[in-house]
């Protein structure tokens, strides 16, 4: 049984003593963790901004086609090389998400043929349909008007041998 004191002479002070310099060591370690993931995100905003200044990605059309006894969703894309340099290659993610920015479906891109500096072009693509999958559904059933594109860029490269990530 315990009297005023714990064995070798440790008392309750003592104890609450420890707990509140452990619990000041966390709060420290928790800030640093804190201003260490604010920076990375600023970090990885600010890169992301850098990239998308090179590309503007849009939604030009979409639509929901049978072929073959399969079904697809074809999307046109418009990209813009906003760049002084010919692009060779690109790749990232693009999320589609409703009007209140809730996401619809992720997926990634990778294109590999040249956009010439400061122009525009549009390209076609197709994303398989499940039937099963609420994403597909939800992207299906979308008016565009109703879908908005984030561009999440990952790596250029451009036709001078040189690239951007």
């Amino acid at each position: 049984t315990f009297q005023n004191s714990f064995p070798d002479g440790i008392t309750y002070q003592d104890l609450i003593d420890e707990g509140e310099i452990i619990a000041k060591e966390q709060a420290i370690e928790k800030k640093k963790q804190d201003e260490l993931a604010e920076q990375l995100r600023i970090e990885e905003e600010a890169r992301l901004s850098r990239l998308r200044d090179v590309l503007t990605v849009a939604l030009v059309k979409k639509e929901y086609v049978e072929y073959n006894y399969q079904d697809y969703i074809n999307i046109s894309f418009g990209f813009k090389n906003n760049s002084d340099k010919e692009i060779r290659a690109f790749k990232g993610g693009i999320v589609f998400t409703d009007l209140f920015d809730e996401t619809i479906k992720e997926s990634s891109i990778t294109y590999d043929e040249p956009i010439p500096a400061n122009s525009s072009i549009v390209w076609n693509a197709s994303l398989d349909y499940n039937q099963f999958s609420s994403e597909d559904k939800l992207l299906r059933n979308k008016d565009l008007d109703d879908i908005k594109l984030v561009w999440k860029p990952e790596k250029f490269m451009f036709t001078d041998g040189t690239s951007l990530e």
